[in-house]
C-alpha cells in the first residue's frame, strides 16, 4: 500500500486481505499495541524499523507456506519500495503495489476524524503532524509499476 496519511490504505488493505485470504501486517496497529496511541515522535522511526524487521521475518515464513501477505506500510520512500520488491523476489513472491489516492482535504479530514474517535489500531495524528510529515512523502516515480485505487 502506497499513500499518504488518510489516503485509505488501511481500509483498502483490510478489504483486500479478506478478498485474497491474506495476512495483513499493519505498522500502525503494531505501533499502537506496542508503544501506545501517541508514541514519542523521537522514537517513532526506530520503533517502526524494529516492527517492520519483525514483520518481514514473519512474512517470509508465511510466503514459504504459499500464504499471501499484505504490508500496510505506506511506502513513503522509493528505497523502501525497492527493498520490498527485492524481498518479494527473494521469497519467490509477486509484489503488487497499490497506490491509494484521495484529495488532500479528504485525507486530512479522515486522519483528524480517526484520531478524534480514537479508533482501534490507529496512532495519534494531528493537523500539525499532517503538514509536517508531508515533506517526507515520496510520490511514485514513473517507472514504478502499480495499481491505482481511488479511495475518495
Amino acid at each position: 500500500m502506497h499513500g499518504y496519511i488518510g489516503s485509505g490504505k488501511t481500509t483498502f488493505a483490510h478489504k483486500l486481505a479478506k478478498e485474497e485470504n491474506a495476512i495483513l501486517f499493519s505498522v500502525d496497529a503494531w505501533m499502537r499495541d506496542l508503544y501506545g496511541k501517541n508514541p514519542p515522535s523521537d522514537q517513532y522511526q526506530s520503533n517502526e524499523t524494529r516492527i517492520k524487521k519483525r514483520m518481514r521475518v514473519m512474512a517470509a515464513q508465511l510466503l514459504a507456506q504459499d500464504i499471501n501477505i499484505i504490508f500496510d506500510f505506506g511506502y513513503w520512500s522509493k528505497s523502501e519500495r525497492d527493498a520490498d520488491r527485492q524481498f518479494a523476489k527473494e521469497n519467490q513472491a509477486t509484489a503488487i503495489l497499490y497506490k491509494c489516492e484521495a484529495p488532500i482535504e479528504v485525507m486530512k479530514s479522515r486522519a483528524i476524524k480517526r484520531t478524534d474517535q480514537d479508533r482501534e489500531g490507529q496512532v495519534f495524528i494531528d493537523a500539525n503532524a499532517l503538514d509536517t510529515l508531508q515533506q517526507y512523502f515520496e510520490p511514485l516515480s514513473e517507472d514504478e509499476v502499480h495499481l491505482s485505487v481511488d479511495t475518495a
